[in-house]
């Protein structure tokens, strides 16, 4: 396990967000390009055909089109994520003319007052700004944070986590997830749920086209163009697809070391965050009300204790394993508390 400090995981986080960018919009280029050499004989750098003259505008739309989308997705990812799981906003701060206003929602229930006070504390502790805060309403415990900086960041916590951890045991899940934000692991994470959101659906509408294409006009060179172009877009597709979710296996996996770590130093209290994990771990069922597609950004594997594999292969491990075994994870934070177990009787 590697952690490095704060100032070097955000640094490592930039230029994993740079890294993804690129790849998503080198993904559309070579999509876009295919489509101009094949559909339209738009051959720009004369691969295919050297006499071409007619500009690329399949490949300026498809960089238009996945800028704007990498633009958006930056801006507003954060919402595009907490409208997969229906939540309830309990804590946000607006900016109006007049200054800063606290909206407090439905502070009447005593679990969202505790809540709210949790997250103000640690957010003093990480010295960053109170995040947005929603409420899940799901008997798992759970919880994960996402938005693009500190400024601009929400966490969501279900209730069963409100419900099943002592206030000790919430402090050091809040801090968790502040980690996150801090170490700006909640824009990569956003990025990454988002782009390959993306590539699935330039995936679908390509595929869409290319079989209406195919099934519109029966000329032959139209239907061997398509031909060749197949193989192309499909292997591109998938190429993006396991480049991104290879890369969100690996930071997954470091990062909650990290954030654990984290929590232990906001909270001053690693037991909490012992306890807390055991809590997290002994709930074996999954996560009904969290997306699939998110389950990398919650503190556990929200599709159940049933996924964490002991042993797992490197396949397994690719498709499944987005957290690293929670035994590890106690296991590391008790040797930061000195935490041992006797081995032997003394006598």
């Amino acid at each position: 396990m590697h952690t490095g400090n704060i100032y070097q995981q955000q640094e490592r986080n930039d230029w994993l967000t740079v890294f993804l960018v690129s790849i998503f919009l080198l993904y559309y280029l070579i999509i876009g390009y295919a489509t101009d050499i094949f559909f339209f004989k738009n051959d720009l750098f004369g691969l295919i055909y050297s006499d071409s003259e007619k500009p690329p505008y399949t490949t300026i739309a498809a960089l238009l089109l996945a800028g704007a989308y990498v633009m958006y997705v930056f801006r507003r990812g954060d919402n595009l994520i907490l409208h997969s799981v229906s939540r309830e906003r309990v804590w946000h701060e607006d900016e109006i003319p007049h200054g800063n206003i606290i909206e407090r929602i439905k502070l009447d229930d005593p679990f969202n007052e505790t809540l709210v006070n949790v997250v103000h504390e640690m957010s003093i502790a990480a010295g960053m700004p109170m995040p947005a805060i929603y409420i899940i309403y799901d008997t798992d415990p759970n919880a994960f944070s996402t938005g693009r900086d500190p400024w601009h960041a929400s966490i969501a916590v279900t209730s069963g986590l409100l419900h099943k951890l002592t206030r000790e045991e919430l402090q050091a899940a809040i801090a968790h997830e502040m980690a996150h934000i801090r170490n700006y692991d909640i824009r990569l994470m956003m990025l990454m749920t988002t782009l390959i959101g993306g590539v699935s659906i330039l995936t679908a509408s390509t595929g869409f086209l290319l079989m209406k294409t195919m099934g519109t006009f029966r000329k032959s060179f139209i239907i061997g163009r398509a031909a060749v172009f197949f193989p192309i877009w499909v292997g591109m597709a998938v190429l993006a697809f396991l480049v991104s979710w290879i890369l969100t296996i690996l930071v997954a996996q470091e990062r909650e070391y990290q954030a654990d770590a984290t929590a232990a130093e906001l909270t001053r209290n690693p037991k909490a965050m012992i306890t807390a994990l055991e809590k997290l771990e002994g709930s074996a069922s999954p996560t009904r009300a969290i997306n699939p597609s998110i389950c990398h950004l919650c503190i556990m594997n929200p599709m159940g204790k049933y996924l964490q594999i002991e042993d797992q292969s490197v396949t397994q491990r690719a498709l499944f394993d987005t957290h690293p075994p929670t035994e590890k994870r106690i296991a590391a934070m008790k040797a930061m508390a000195y935490i041992h177990q006797a081995t032997k009787k003394i006598v």
